[in-house]
């Protein structure tokens, strides 16, 4: 049985973990990606960026809701490709982009279960009480025991230099 367990804990710690970083349109997104790709960068890990594209209250305009939705799309890669070269800049690695439609929540979740290799999850908070990133409260709420992967939540407030000193 000892044997079985060793084997088991060995395949886990063979394989690469991923860090996967919850991008929105926020300044602290920007902070906590590059709080990852250092981490990463010491760790020789991949970073992945999730986007996700909730869904709008358009019935009955197909017409309007498919030419939005092409736009919301371009936006969110746009926003992916321009953080993945900053992030190329500050760290010497290159994130790969993912962008899900549908609820936040359900993306999240669905991007940690559809990805085993994903070990942690990590999202930027505002350090304005006013603008906070609605998916830390939901995951330390709500999600924590669905999760298989820790959370690591990054002060949007960090400099660069903490980020270099912290991860």
């Amino acid at each position: 049985m000892k044997a079985a367990a060793k084997k088991s804990i060995r395949s886990k710690s063979a394989r690469k973990t991923k860090l996967l970083v919850y991008i929105d349109d926020g300044q602290y997104s920007k902070v906590a990606l590059k709080f990852a790709c250092a981490k990463a960068a010491n760790s020789k890990h991949p970073v992945e960026m999730l986007y996700v594209l909730e869904p709008m209250d358009l019935v009955g305009l197909t017409g309007v809701e498919e030419v939005m939705r092409k736009e919301r799309r371009e936006k969110a890669e746009k926003v992916l490709t321009k953080l993945a070269a900053e992030a190329h800049a500050f760290a010497g690695l290159t994130p790969s982009l993912i962008v899900r439609e549908g609820s936040l929540e359900e993306q999240i979740l669905g991007a940690l279960n559809a990805d085993e290799d994903i070990g942690v999850l990590i999202l930027g908070e505002s350090t304005d009480a006013k603008i906070s990133n609605k998916m830390v409260a939901w995951l330390v709420t709500h999600a924590c025991g669905e999760l298989q992967v820790p959370i690591m939540v990054v002060p949007g407030g960090f400099t660069e230099q903490q980020i270099i000193e912290l991860a």
